[in-house]
């Protein structure tokens, strides 16, 4: 989006307004109790360069550019049910932007903030100035060797890390983070956390990630390995729950993932072996070598000079924690 009034181009309300007007309606709740009370507590925005703004789904709003249910026709869709799904979020999205700066009900305060806002004229112009691309959070995932779930980034009692997987090849560590999985217009979508706040069904959240339960983990290698499937290696759809993808899920992840599974890729080739059956440590090896994260700690820089021998003592040992000081 963007506030400039040069290039901004004017929200239109889609012709599917109403069939989305009971969720857009719950917003006006929110501003009567004070829980809404800006644009940037509804929507994140994000400031980039000329005076334009990238745009995401708050996950703390009740109403926001989430949309929940539809999205299961994703993963087993083809195309024409894809082509389908993109018109309804983005009908949706434009919607709830046009109810907030038409809707007489909406206050003025609110109202007149948002509508400073268009989409950009000189951005998918070819797309009525509207992302071409949905942001697919999760859709498909394979059945791996191992299948990762919450418990392999929370410390047990006794550590204060996970236990390290002894075929690791790279690490994560969001907190765990999760979108609703209903609509507030749903019959008991809100549910009231612990600590008095509301938020939607499904919705994993913590306003502070320290308090999330869960640290930097390892990723094991066979968690990218089909269970079926030969000659095969899966990077970002990895094997996981959908509560362990929320934190595998972030772009530096995928990329340590693709560089160990170029190199297995490599590695099964010059050596005629089986994807399933390489020798993960000559894996670990070279991925160090390259200076891999296979396991983290606090204070450990790649240049440290005995940042391999630190990385394989601690997968041998399943170190208990991320004090560097504590590993014999």
């Amino acid at each position: 989006m963007t506030d400039d009034p040069r290039k901004r181009v004017s929200i239109v309300k889609p012709d599917s307004y109403n069939d989305y007007y009971p969720i857009y309606k719950g917003i006006l709740t929110d501003f009567q109790t004070g829980r809404a009370r800006c644009l940037a507590e509804i929507l994140w925005l994000n400031p980039l360069s000329n005076r334009k703004y990238c745009v995401n789904g708050h996950i703390e709003a009740l109403t926001s550019i989430d949309l929940a249910t539809f999205c299961s026709d994703w993963p087993d869709g083809n195309w024409e049910t894809r082509d389908k799904l993109y018109k309804q979020y983005k009908d949706y999205t434009l919607g709830l932007l046009y109810f907030l700066q038409n809707d007489p009900a909406v206050a003025r305060v609110p109202q007149t903030e948002v509508s400073r806002f268009g989409l950009p004229a000189d951005e998918y112009e070819d797309n009525e100035h509207f992302p071409w691309q949905l942001y697919v959070r999760q859709g498909r995932r394979i059945q791996g060797g191992y299948t990762m779930t919450e418990h392999d980034s929370i410390p047990p009692e006794g550590r204060v890390r996970p236990h390290i997987h002894k075929d690791t090849i790279g690490i994560c560590e969001h907190s765990f983070d999760s979108h609703a999985c209903r609509n507030r217009d749903d019959e008991g979508a809100i549910v009231e956390t612990s600590d008095g706040f509301q938020l939607l069904e499904g919705t994993i959240w913590f306003r502070n990630r320290l308090k999330s339960p869960n640290r930097p983990a390892t990723i094991p290698y066979q968690a990218i390995v089909p269970e079926k499937i030969d000659g095969l290696l899966v990077t970002a759809s990895l094997s996981s729950t959908n509560v362990a993808f929320s934190a595998l899920r972030m772009e530096p992840v995928w990329m340590a993932i693709g560089q160990a599974a170029g190199y297995a890729a490599s590695m099964s080739v010059v050596k005629d072996s089986d994807l399933r059956n390489i020798n993960v440590q000559e894996l670990q090896t070279t991925l160090v070598q390259q200076g891999q994260v296979l396991v983290y700690f606090d204070k450990l820089a790649i240049d440290n000079p005995n940042f391999s021998q630190i990385q394989f003592q601690a997968i041998a040992d399943n170190h208990p924690d991320y004090d560097l000081s504590n590993l014999k």
